[in-house]
């Protein structure tokens, strides 16, 4: 293994990225060099001084006697004195915020997959993650500069980090137990990328940057939010001295106390599922026993927690209800660690029994109480002593959350005394006479009742009231949605919300035994006050399984069903999905024939053609028909039935007029239309394709593309019906929402990756003027307000044109062009097209391929040079040095990837822009760009692939139709046009028979392409020089 030096490339390209992005004159950063045996070396280096701190740090780096390099974690206006180091007190700015996490170590993360499980677990995903060879540094960069004039800006500086240091190791300690470095010195450095770690001399380590995402920036305040608050972080002791059975029942304390928090913030579905988690009910009593923080009998307090408790859980049976209350009383405890004097175990257990026997006892011994914000107060409807008790209440679960009870300050409330017969509450009378009077709603029965088949009850008696007008839907992963009948937005249903709609439906009862005095039994059916929380927590965790309709999205206008049926009703269709919205602002649309004279499909035309095309500067007929294919898509969708492709209107100057033509084509036919910006990077497109396909809207569409389109996540979009998969940003985890009907970009001379090409109908428009944003002579001289005005002709244009082929007998157009992936939609809409007259459907598809896919184009470029290629002969000066050793040919021979990146160089050709003219991972790219090359044959050329001693080399093999000349290829001084290589084949062309695939050969310094050519090259090398 060879010993790791100094990454110069890696070292510029850090500082670059941290130092660089700034306005830095005038501070200094702070370079320290640990040498073994101790010896510190501190300089300062300007931080503008990008050039400066690459060469210190390299310098330091390639030292072999120097352990580690590092760099200040803040700036300074002074530079160093000598022999002295920066200290807090020099802090003049801060760049990020900083974490370092050692793995491998006795009671530290034990790999660096749980290091990075720890830093996940802090909420806020990092800018930069450096591995220093032993551990991880992470940092959270700034946008700008933090700059710390004065001590109590050092001072909120210091406290931020040492509370995000504190708060990971919090994290660290909640996940395994483990202990990480908790220094968060302002003074603090941390080892530099590109340097190299000497720590142990026998195995040097190179310091290397993991992941850096330079658009991950947050502010101070975004760092607070994420900080565990201060009392969870006083309370875990991570600095050793404490048993297993300490550390568990401080994890107890901070997991509850966490649970408490977020209920009290009203996620009370936190606690429930907590207290019902199994785990936890066995683990929290044995935790209780072993407990450092001894507990006193705090009567009240914890009496009105179980009480609380036992009413909110006792539809499921005294004895769960009971053991419910038991481990909140028991948590509680732990968590507030109330302390006066020890108690040992068999006394807390004890006391736990003798509180849950009060909790129990018959209401005429007691007054049953429950914590509410004002403290202590009576519960106002009695609990009695048997299964026949309220499901879980609002009103209960929000008098449990109300307050955290504790020593201090909970008030004292006797539970002895003489009680009286409870009154029935009016609003029990009002239900119980709704009942007897019927409402006609279903009866679910919740008393004495499991909870599988109350849930069943629900679930069916739900289904059944969707059937007539459906109100709930399932849509995709986003779960049970509802559609605003004012504005026809989709909206979540939370599980408040779900409970309100299944009152709405269902009546939810409680079933009482009356005897009377001649022992005559009575059985009488009562409301609850609110839906059981169960009922609700199940049927809203399973929103697939539980009979609502599935929604596919949601229509603004009339659409074609798959059959051809034109779909005009509001509301819910179940044959196709979709749910149409007719709001009081929907155009008042005319009627649409059944059957359309040609007269209306003239007309029809002729709105598109002579009126709202008219000005927009089509560069060909092709053009114009793919325009208007745009609508005819929107409103056929349903009739498609596969993947539709992406309308990229293209021009080549600004102010042609892109936008205004989308909105003419779009905005009447989906009012929500909305412009997204496109991504400017290749791992930004899944983010934006979830963002703008999660609200169920017909069209998406980006605008501005400027940059060359090359997204894997937006060509397997394209493609994919009826559902496109993506995976959320920061997570694991999947989202699947439905395909949108139309896909549509704007940009100014597109270009696109092969795969994305073929997946584009352009639409292109060129106004042959310099300017064309100052054109005149308008038929329309405002196009958007003509398209407001006349949006009903629009869409009934629209409609009458689809309507007019169906009503024909939906005749398959003859000789309609091959579309690989977009075969449905070709036969659908181009035999409309052909139906209402709209020439050339697709004819400019080649053409726009052409231009739009430069990648091909840089493919054959690159492969013909590589064919071609001569080699270079070695130059040798006058006295028989060689001056320039030259190079073997590339062609006819296995070439290594360097090798071929040289005749890339060499020759100045174009390469795609996501490889780049330099950086240190060009080489990774072009070696990724060459594998993705050889996949297929190209033109005349195939490839043959070989993996001497290891290493890949690429042969290529010319099937003998295309050109090659032994006698060497021409070389062009300058590129004759952008994508023109340098080299050019000869005119006269000889057919060079394919070689058999080689087998994988012993490489030679030389890899000649043949006896003749190295004998040929020897002789150059051993010529004497001429006289």
């Amino acid at each position: 293994m060879s010993t790791p030096t100094a990454d110069t490339a890696l070292i510029a390209e850090y500082a670059k990225h941290r130092f660089g992005i700034h306005e830095l004159g005038g501070y200094h950063l702070g370079i320290t060099a640990i040498r073994h045996g101790g010896r510190v070396e501190n300089v300062s280096v300007p931080a503008d001084d990008l050039d400066a701190i690459t060469a210190t740090v390299a310098r330091y780096a390639d030292d072999p006697g120097v352990m580690g390099v590092f760099d200040s974690q803040t700036l300074s206006r002074k530079p160093i004195r000598a022999g002295h180091r920066y200290t807090s007190a020099d802090a003049d700015a801060l760049l990020s915020c900083w974490a370092e996490v050692d793995f491998g170590k006795p009671d530290a993360p034990p790999t660096l997959h749980d290091a990075l499980r720890v830093v996940d677990a802090v909420g806020l995903p990092p800018t930069t993650i450096k591995h220093s060879g032993n551990g991880i540094h992470v940092s959270w960069a700034l946008p700008e500069p933090w700059e710390l004039n004065t001590d109590a800006d050092r001072r909120e500086a210091a406290e931020l980090e040492r509370n995000l240091v504190r708060s990971v190791a919090f994290r660290a300690h909640e996940l395994g137990l483990w202990k990480v470095d908790r220094i968060h010195d302002l003074a603090r450095v941390l080892r530099t990328p590109g340097s190299v770690n000497r720590k142990n001399l026998a195995d040097p380590k190179p310091v290397t940057i993991l992941s850096h995402e330079p658009g991950r920036v947050y502010e101070a305040d975004d760092v607070r939010a994420v900080l565990v608050e201060k009392r969870y972080l006083d309370s875990m002791n991570t600095a050793g001295g404490v048993t297993d059975a300490d550390q568990r029942a401080v994890l107890a304390r901070v997991s509850l106390g966490r649970a408490w928090a977020e209920a009290r913030r009203g996620a009370a579905q936190e606690l429930v599922d907590m207290i019902e988690d199994s785990g936890l009910d066995v683990r929290l009593p044995e935790l209780w026993r072993e407990a450092a923080k001894p507990t006193v009998d705090d009567s009240s307090a914890d009496l009105g927690l179980a009480n609380s408790t036992f009413a909110l859980f006792r539809s499921m049976g005294e004895d769960q209800a009971l053991h419910k209350a038991a481990v909140v009383i028991m948590g509680s405890r732990l968590r507030t660690g109330r302390r006066v004097e020890k108690l040992d175990p068999g006394r807390r257990i004890d006391y736990v029994t003798r509180t849950l026997a009060l909790v129990v006892k018959p209401r005429e011994d007691r007054t049953p109480t429950v914590v509410t914000e004002e403290g202590i107060a009576p519960v106002t409807a009695a609990v009695e002593p048997t299964t026949d008790t309220p499901a879980v209440t609002d009103e209960a679960l929000e008098s449990l959350l109300a307050s955290e009870p504790s020593a201090e300050n909970a008030p004292t409330t006797s539970t002895k005394g003489e009680g009286t017969k409870s009154k029935k509450p009016k609003r029990r009378r009002e239900a119980d006479e709704a009942h007897e009077a019927g409402n006609g709603l279903p009866d679910v029965i919740v008393t004495g009742r499991p909870l599988r088949d109350t849930e069943a009850d629900a679930r069916k008696f739900l289904a059944l009231a969707q059937i007539e007008k459906p109100m709930i839907f399932h849509y995709a992963d986003a779960g049970l949605v509802e559609i605003d009948p004012r504005t026809g937005e989709m909206k979540t249903i939370a599980p408040a919300r779900l409970a309100l709609l299944l009152n709405t439906v269902m009546n939810f009862r409680e079933r009482h035994t009356e005897e009377a005095d001649d022992g005559t039994k009575t059985v009488k059916l009562t409301h609850t006050p609110k839906v059981p929380f169960d009922i609700v927590a199940a049927l809203h965790s399973a929103p697939g399984l539980i009979g609502v309709p599935e929604l596919k999205r949601i229509a603004k206008l009339p659409y074609f069903a798959e059959d051809g049926t034109l779909v005009t009703s509001p509301g819910y269709n179940r044959k196709t999905g979709i749910y149409l919205h007719r709001g009081p602002d929907s155009p008042l649309i005319p009627e649409v024939s059944a059957k359309p004279s040609p007269e209306e499909l003239r007309v029809a035309l002729e709105l598109f053609t002579q009126d709202l095309l008219i000005d927009f500067p089509f560069e060909t007929d092709a053009d114009r028909t793919a325009a208007m294919t745009m609508p005819i898509t929107l409103l056929a969708r349903e009739m498609i039935r596969g993947a539709c492709p992406l309308f990229m209107i293209d021009t080549p100057r600004p102010g042609t007029g892109k936008g205004k033509l989308v909105s003419g084509l779009v905005k009447p036919f989906d009012p929500e239309f909305a412009f997204s910006i496109a991504p400017t990077g290749s791992d930004e497109w899944p983010k934006s394709l979830v963002a703008a396909m999660r609200k169920g809207r017909p069209t998406v569409a980006f605008d501005n593309i400027n940059a060359a389109l090359d997204s894997g996540a937006l060509a397997a979009a394209v493609t994919e019906w009826p559902f496109v998969r993506n995976r959320l940003m920061g997570t694991h985890e999947e989202i699947v929402l439905p395909t949108p009907a139309l896909w549509v970009g704007t940009g100014n001379s597109v270009t696109a990756s092969s795969e994305l090409a073929r997946r584009i109908v352009r639409v292109r428009l060129d106004a042959k003027t310099a300017k064309p944003e100052e054109r005149t002579g308008f038929k329309h001289p405002e196009i958007l307000d003509w398209i407001e005005e006349h949006t009903p002709q629009l869409i009934w244009a629209a409609l009458t044109m689809i309507q007019s082929w169906i009503a024909a007998g939906r005749p398959i157009a003859a000789d309609l062009p091959k579309f690989g992936s977009f075969e449905r939609w070709t036969r659908i809409v181009g035999s409309i097209a052909a139906h209402v007259g709209m020439p050339d459907f697709l004819k400019n598809r080649s053409a726009a391929s052409a231009d739009i896919d430069t990648e091909t184009e840089l493919i054959m470029a690159f492969c013909t040079t590589w064919a071609h290629d001569p080699g270079r002969d070695p130059i040798k000066d006058e006295t028989g040095e060689i001056r320039d050793p030259g190079r073997p040919s590339c062609a006819n021979r296995a070439v290594r990837v360097d090798e071929l990146l040289e005749l890339v160089d060499e020759y100045k050709l174009e390469l795609p822009a996501q490889i780049g003219p330099q950086g240190t991972d060009r080489r990774s790219k072009f070696g990724t760009w060459l594998r993705k090359v050889i996949a297929a044959p190209v033109g005349p050329y195939s490839f043959v692939k070989t993996r001497p001693r290891n290493v890949a080399h690429y042969r290529l093999v010319d099937d003998g139709t295309g050109e090659f000349d032994e006698g060497g290829i021409t070389i062009d001084p300058e590129p004759t046009s952008k994508h023109t290589p340098r080299a050019n084949p000869p005119t006269k062309p000889k057919a060079q028979p394919a070689p058999e695939p080689e087998t994988a050969p012993e490489p030679t310094v030389g890899g000649y392409a043949s006896d003749e050519d190295e004998a040929r090259w020897e002789a150059l090398m051993n010529e004497e020089p001429a006289a």
